[in-house]
């Protein structure tokens, strides 16, 4: 077996998970995280043998991921010897999320591999410690985006400009996100057959 720097014997079997937020736009898009991790397995001589997707669902929200679930389920049954991703935070940015799929890992042998981040194997104490630590962080950065975007909604709403994101609230034009009058929003709609 050949070695690679810092993950010890090339694992012959790698899953990569990529992951897309809805409202994540500073994100590598689905296919160029494939592509990313694809010239990493070949950096490493890693054979990809699965590809986990979950497009346009977040890990913060605690929603089920179809790719991440059909991915630990692998690792569970020994399908995969090394995870690949673009980044720890593709996987989770929930804590208990993060340390679950450390301690799976870590029962089962499985290290994991990432664009930015580098190599963690879970079993030993210092990647054990930064998964976590970085299941944390990821967790905060989360929160705090959340925190900014209600504080920017709010000034706009003060000022009667239409938030920006999610579902429009009732009463905010289309057009120029003024706040419609009150008799506007009185009249019937009108359907067209």
């Amino acid at each position: 077996m050949a070695t690679s720097k810092n993950i010890g014997p090339t694992p012959r079997r790698g899953g990569t998970y990529v992951r897309l937020s809805k409202a994540a736009t500073d994100a590598a898009k689905l296919d160029d995280q494939i592509s990313m991790c694809r010239r990493l397995a070949e950096a490493h001589e890693i054979e990809v043998v699965e590809v986990y997707e979950d497009d346009g669902i977040s890990a913060f929200t605690g929603k089920e991921r179809p790719g991440w679930e059909r991915m630990l389920g692998d690792v569970r049954d020994g399908k995969i010897d090394i995870l690949l991703a673009q980044s720890e935070d593709r996987f989770a940015r929930q804590v208990l999320h993060k340390e679950n799929l450390t301690i799976l890992c870590a029962e089962r042998g499985v290290t994991w591999l990432t664009v930015n981040d580098g190599a963690v194997d879970p079993r030993t104490a210092d990647g054990e410690f930064f998964s976590i630590l970085r299941g944390g962080l990821a967790r905060m950065e989360s929160r705090r985006k959340a925190e900014r975007q209600r504080v920017r909604n709010e000034e706009m709403r003060q000022r009667g400009e239409s938030p920006r994101g999610g579902v429009r609230p009732f009463g905010y034009g289309v057009v120029v996100g003024r706040r419609r009058s009150a008799a506007w929003s009185r009249e019937p709609t009108r359907r067209s057959t």
